[in-house]
């Protein structure tokens, strides 16, 4: 399966601060460039018998080409879990497919080019 990178806020980050430092642990990368929230999704969903109402928050990141490393990953689930990178050219993303989080990446990709960034970050599906 291929996710965007992210994580769990720590108590007391803002958004942000956890976007900076989920992308340094996930990916190397340094420091953050403009950053813009796109997208949000709430869903609950059970683990280990218990219901956690998860709230995803979507984000566009300016940066430099650079590539990525998994050298910070935290939890050892992470990284039994990781198994590589790949830069993913837009064409190329799926607009439906089990393998990719979000779901509908591809079209949502399409339509920030198209449209821009908007205004309020729009709500999307599991």
């Amino acid at each position: 399966m291929w996710i965007v990178p992210g994580g769990e806020a720590r108590r007391g980050e803002n958004p942000e601060e956890t976007l900076g430092r989920e992308l340094r642990e996930e990916t190397g990368l340094p420091a953050l460039g403009r950053v813009s929230e796109v997208w949000r999704r709430t869903h609950l969903l059970e683990v280990r018998g218990r219901e956690i109402l998860q709230i995803e928050r979507y984000f566009v990141v300016a940066t430099h080409r650079f590539e990525p490393e998994a050298a910070q990953l935290e939890h050892r689930g992470e990284r039994d879990w990781f198994r590589g990178f790949r830069w993913w050219p837009i064409a190329e993303l799926p607009d439906c497919s089990p393998d990719f989080a979000p779901t509908r990446l591809g079209e949502r990709m399409r339509e920030l080019l198209r449209c821009g960034v908007p205004a309020r970050p729009r709500a999307i599906e599991v």
